[in-house]
């Protein structure tokens, strides 16, 4: 049987001939089918002003459960992972780049007027005690992993501690379906991140202490 889908103008570029792809039926969705690209059509069809363009996918059908006119839903592999750690889309967060981020300073400072005696951002700086300026090993780590996936995506996620509190963590996210992300470098396999809003209350007045605060609420 021959499969045919069509591809947007926008996503075209990414499909070439013997690209792995896979498909399901509207008839049975726990059934993959296994196939890989044969051809692109040159001449798309314009639908509604959208441009389409037909690819065709060869499969083996030996038990005629294929059938003409059936709804396929088809999926093209541009990047494939093995016993890769997955996280939720939901639960990321984007960190804006270094250049979004030294903008937005900026445009905090600019109208700041100096400090007293024009001691500046270097006196600032020269004031920070030396023990602060040791190097983090947890930065240390996370600067190395990114040198070494320099495609990698940078993004933040809450992940709940021993005591049931979510604390925020860089990660570093690869590849990406709609609904999970690729974890390259800062989660472990088990641990526990927050897919959606937390809440904290205030404690009672003249309580203190950590054994005093109250759970977090883990939002759906």
């Amino acid at each position: 049987m021959t499969v045919e889908t069509d591809v947007s103008e926008a996503d075209v570029l990414g499909i070439q001939n013997g690209q792995r792809a896979f498909f399901t039926t509207l008839g049975d969705a726990d059934t993959r089918w296994e196939t890989e690209v044969r051809q692109v059509l040159p001449t798309p069809e314009v639908l509604n002003d959208v441009v389409l363009y037909k690819a065709l996918l060869d499969v083996d059908n030996p038990d005629g459960k294929l059938r003409s006119q059936m709804t396929a839903q088809v999926f093209f592999v541009t990047g494939s992972a093995k016993d890769a750690v997955l996280v939720p889309v939901t639960a990321l967060q984007t960190i804006p780049n270094s250049n979004e981020r030294r903008s937005g300073e900026r445009g905090k400072l600019a109208g700041k007027p100096p400090a007293a005696g024009g001691g500046g951002f270097m006196n600032a700086d020269a004031a920070v005690p030396a023990e602060s300026q040791r190097a983090d090993p947890r930065q240390e780590a996370f600067t190395s992993a990114r040198k070494a996936n320099p495609d990698a995506t940078v993004a933040s996620v809450q992940v709940v501690d021993s005591a049931g509190v979510p604390q925020p963590r860089l990660i570093l996210t690869g590849l990406r379906t709609r609904t999970q992300a690729e974890v390259l470098f800062g989660l472990e396999p088990g641990e526990t991140v927050v897919t959606g809003t937390v809440a904290a209350t205030a404690p009672p007045v003249g309580s203190s202490g950590p054994g005093n605060r109250p759970p977090p609420f883990m939002g759906r």
